[in-house]
C-alpha cells in the first residue's frame, strides 16, 4: 500500500489519513471478529444461506469492531496507566530480594 501511495504524488495526502485511520483498527479486527461473528450468528439466528443475513452479520460485526476499536485503540494510554498501577501494586506486595 505504501508503494501505491508513494507513486500517487499529490493524491497521496488525500488518501493517507483515511488509510491510517482504518489501519488503526486492524488489531481490534483481528481480536474481536471471530467471537463477534459467533455471538451475533447465535443471537440473530443467522441463516448461512441467506445473502441478506450474510451482509447484516458482516455489517453488525464491523460496526461493533468500530465501537470497540474506538474504546480500545484510542484509549491505550488509559489502559497502559491501569496496567502500570496494577503492576506497581503487585510489585509492592512481593518480597524484596537481597543482592549477593
Amino acid at each position: 500500500m505504501a508503494v501505491i501511495c508513494r507513486n500517487l504524488g499529490a493524491p497521496r495526502k488525500l488518501i493517507a489519513a483515511p488509510i491510517q485511520y482504518l489501519a488503526s483498527f486492524t488489531f481490534s479486527l483481528y481480536l474481536f471478529h471471530w467471537p463477534l461473528l459467533k455471538m451475533y450468528a447465535i443471537l440473530f439466528d443467522h441463516d448461512a444461506t441467506s445473502l441478506t443475513d450474510q451482509y447484516l452479520l458482516f455489517s453488525v460485526v464491523l460496526a461493533t469492531i468500530w465501537v470497540l476499536g474506538n474504546i480500545s485503540e484510542r484509549q491505550k494510554h488509559l489502559f497502559r496507566r491501569l496496567v502500570e498501577a496494577v503492576w506497581n501494586l503487585i510489585a509492592r506486595g512481593l518480597p524484596q530480594r537481597r543482592a549477593g
